[in-house]
């Protein structure tokens, strides 16, 4: 309390039968009426009831791409990723990809609509008939493998990688439960390249006080 008013500390609560937009939100004292001075101890004393309210908001949260990660070898379990890492410990490549198709991909978003699935296999339930994919530029579409979890408002999935041709291109994750007339997306960036493309050199060092030349070969690059 301060003089003339007090402060409180609510929490939001759930809106999933609300549509997004302005809702009136009241605050009404329901506890018991004090003795007032003069009163009888005993005695039930009622008061005209005490009502605040105020216009409050509710949105729905953009949805956003947290985290992009690729591996060619999975590891032996329920996700592909352990402790953020691939196959035998191998570091996963960042929001970008061979262009060969091989791999999955997991993708981490937040406000995300969820989805029925079997939280021990990641399979979607049969009856959800729900729709997710990331179209990974304008010809190219990962499918789902596995829904790796839902928790709260974090979900993350895991897809087989399409091929591609090489280059930077503009990707979007898109998730669409069976009730929802269309589907919740998030864009991200993300890179194909040729790994069929290597760099080596017969003796990989110099000395740094001057700059002697060496060769190098390039395999598969054409020029």
């Amino acid at each position: 309390n301060f003089k003339g008013g007090v402060w409180l500390q609510v929490m939001v609560p759930p809106a999933l039968n609300l549509s997004p937009g302005v809702v009136a939100l009241k605050v009404q004292y329901v506890g018991a009426e004090a003795i007032p001075r003069g009163g009888v101890t005993g005695q039930t004393y009622v008061r005209a009831p005490k009502v605040a309210s105020v216009d409050f908001t509710y949105f729905v949260p953009q949805p956003e791409v947290l985290a992009v990660r690729w591996c060619e070898g999975c590891q032996t379990g329920r996700t592909c990723l352990v402790n953020g890492r691939c196959l035998k410990g191998v570091r996963p490549k960042e929001n970008s990809a061979p262009l060969r198709g091989v791999g999955t991909l997991t993708v981490v978003l937040r406000n995300m609509p969820v989805v029925p699935h079997n939280p021990l296999t990641g399979e979607l339930a049969a009856a959800a008939k729900a729709s997710i994919s990331a179209s990974l530029g304008s010809t190219s579409v990962a499918s789902l493998s596995r829904v790796v979890f839902q928790d709260g408002d974090l979900s993350a999935f895991e897809l087989s990688m399409p091929s591609a041709s090489a280059g930077e291109v503009l990707a979007e994750m898109s998730v669409q439960p069976a009730d929802a007339p269309v589907p919740t997306t998030a864009s991200f960036t993300f890179t194909f390249f040729d790994d069929n493309i290597a760099l080596s050199c017969f003796e990989c060092r110099a000395p740094s006080s001057s700059g002697a030349p060496f060769r190098v070969t390039i395999t598969n690059f054409l020029i």
